[in-house]
C-alpha cells in the first residue's frame, strides 16, 4: 500500500481526535503533557515537528520540573511526554495522515535509564547506588512495628 499525500492537519487542529480516541487512562496521564506539545507546537502541520524539535521540548520541560523529594531527575517527565507525542504520532500514521516513515517521535530515543535509579545523581554525579542495610539487620527490622515495639 503506498501512501498518498493528503492536507496535513496542524497539532492543534488534529489534537482533539487524539483525545476523543485515547483511552480514560491515558487521557489522565497525557493531559498535560499534551497541553505542553500544544502550546509548543500547535500551529504546526504534523510532518514539520522535526526529532529535534521534540528532543528540546523534553530537555526544557526536565529543566522546569517541580523537583520533589523522590526526584529521578527528570526521568518521568521526560518518558510521559515523549509518550504522549508517540501516541499523537501513532494515531496520525494509523490514520494515514503521514507515512510510517515519517513519525519523528519514533525515532526519539528512550530517556537514559540511569535516569530511572531511584538513589542516584542523574547527570554526571555520583551514580553508586546508596548503601543498603546488611541482610541480618534488614530481616531483624522487617517485623511488624509492634513488634519491634516490644523488644
Amino acid at each position: 500500500m503506498r501512501w498518498v499525500p493528503v492536507d496535513i492537519p496542524t497539532v492543534a487542529d488534529y489534537l482533539p481526535d487524539v483525545i476523543a480516541g485515547a483511552a480514560p487512562g491515558a487521557r489522565r496521564t497525557y493531559a498535560i503533557y499534551w497541553t505542553y506539545i500544544l502550546t509548543a507546537f500547535g500551529d504546526r502541520r504534523l510532518d514539520q515537528v522535526t526529532l529535534t524539535d521534540i528532543e528540546a521540548l523534553m530537555r526544557h520541560h526536565i529543566a522546569i520540573r517541580r523537583v520533589r523529594a523522590n526526584d529521578r531527575g527528570g526521568h518521568s517527565t521526560a518518558e510521559h511526554l515523549l509518550a504522549a507525542i508517540r501516541t499523537i504520532y501513532v494515531h496520525a500514521v494509523n490514520d494515514e495522515l503521514l507515512p510510517s516513515h515519517h513519525n519523528p517521535a519514533a525515532r526519539v530515543a528512550n530517556p537514559d535509564a540511569a535516569l530511572h535509579r531511584r538513589g542516584t545523581e542523574a547527570l554526571g554525579g555520583n551514580t553508586m547506588p546508596k548503601k543498603r542495610m546488611p541482610t541480618a539487620e534488614r530481616q531483624r527490622d522487617s517485623r511488624p512495628m509492634a513488634a519491634q515495639q516490644l523488644l
